[in-house]
């Protein structure tokens, strides 16, 4: 099947002339600032790229209204600072907000949009990756104060590396919760959210391709199989029959860990297919280190979302959101809420 127009192609060219000269951290802000995160004027919580946002707001203004004044709150992989601009911004005065960037362009917008709002305080700005923050040379960078409040927003992609020849993804995020588990001051709470991206009864989340990319263009590499092997973890600890519980209990035999977990129906939009295919980038696909993009990668996953469209669930949204008439793209979310209870 393909759906793809004379229109459609000009815009796959527009796109490749685009990223064809770009970093990856270039590349990521294009993906997410200039696509998954442009925010829809006078709308909350909503974004031109994707429902995930507003589909996870309500959990996390649960947790936002338990914040106490002076409260401390650690963003993870935090990105640009678009989680205070829907949620964050109505935290309790004196909000200490902390935060874990390794991309230097993303953080600094961070920093910016802090500052819109005075009533929040910048806390540690870290730009490196969180394992430095528990393994091998470990570097301090971290906030020394009891947290309220950690965010594990679509960062968990970067904490195992699937190009190395022995992985193990179910120690990699074993580690990185029970580190920031560790951090939360008693009924504090870490919020992960990541997109699911097992197939599921015969539907693929779009972010999904990162594993055929390398299963078709690296065959006898084991890429993909490490990729299936990471998905299946991610989902085996904190999705919703997750056994991470029991994991932290043996670290943190003092406490209760008590985890929350559901599978969400979200999705990517895009003004033409072409953007719902650079859309397809974001997790794997797509580092954020200042090395040359592989066009490669953008290439394959136009050509894909061009012959296999119904794979990913492509089609023209039709509902009354502001996404009307744009193309929508399966990428299901799993929102995790873990809690800190202490006897």
């Amino acid at each position: 099947m393909t759906i793809i127009s004379q229109e459609e192609h000009t815009h796959f060219k527009e796109v490749l002339e685009e990223f064809r000269e770009l970093t990856n951290e270039e590349a990521y802000v294009h993906i997410f600032s200039q696509r998954m995160m442009k925010p829809i004027p006078n709308r909350n919580a909503e974004y031109y790229g994707g429902d995930q946002r507003i589909d996870m707001l309500p959990f996390l203004k649960t947790l936002i209204d338990k914040l106490p004044e002076n409260g401390q709150v650690f963003d993870v992989g935090a990105g640009s600072g678009d989680v205070v601009d829907f949620a964050l911004k109505n935290a309790p005065k004196n909000t200490v907000i902390n935060i874990e960037e390794p991309n230097s362009i993303l953080i600094q917008n961070y920093l910016k949009t802090l500052k819109r709002y005075p009533h929040l305080r910048t806390g540690v700005a870290y730009d490196g990756i969180i394992q430095n923050c528990y393994r091998g040379n470990i570097v301090k960078q971290y906030p020394a104060q009891p947290q309220d409040l950690i965010l594990a927003i679509h960062m968990i992609y970067h904490l195992t590396d699937f190009t190395m020849p022995q992985i193990d993804p179910e120690v990699d995020i074993i580690d990185a919760v029970s580190f920031l588990y560790g951090l939360l001051v008693p009924g504090g709470s870490l919020f992960i959210v990541y997109a699911d991206l097992l197939d599921h009864a015969n539907s693929k989340a779009a972010c999904g391709l990162a594993e055929v990319f390398f299963r078709k263009k690296y065959p006898k590499d084991y890429f993909a199989d490490h990729l299936a092997s990471i998905y299946k973890a991610r989902n085996q600890l904190l999705g919703p029959d997750g056994t991470i519980e029991m994991q932290l209990k043996k670290r943190f035999p003092y406490t209760t860990p008590k985890l929350k977990s559901e599978r969400r129906k979200t999705h990517f939009f895009g003004e033409s297919v072409a953007d719902i295919g650079v859309l397809c980038l974001a997790t794997e696909l797509c580092s954020s280190d200042k090395e040359k993009f592989k066009l490669e990668k953008l290439q394959f996953c136009l050509d894909y979302v061009s012959r296999y469209p119904e794979s990913i669930g492509l089609e023209k949204e039709t509902g009354d959101v502001p996404q009307k008439g744009c193309w929508r793209a399966n990428e299901p979310q799993v929102i995790a809420t873990l809690t800190k209870f202490v006897a």
